[in-house]
């Protein structure tokens, strides 16, 4: 789409180092004996870019012609 609406940030995070950060965690959890403890993470890129700075690669990428509007 030509725009994500309200959400223009993008802070998507490639699924190989999600799931290496992912390990990472659990290994620390193991290692810390903080089993039985409630741990809460967010896992965020802190490079976040926006919509229509990524919009047309990922339009070459798919081989897409034109973005149309959400509403088309």
């Amino acid at each position: 789409p030509e725009t994500l609406g309200n959400t223009e940030s993008i802070e998507w995070i490639p699924v190989d180092a999600l799931s290496s950060i992912m390990v990472e965690l659990v290994e620390e959890v193991l290692r810390s004996q903080s089993l039985g403890k409630t741990l809460a993470y967010n896992l965020g890129n802190p490079k976040v870019v926006t919509w229509s700075s990524l919009s047309k690669s990922v339009q070459n990428l798919a081989g897409v012609s034109r973005i149309v509007p959400v509403k088309d």
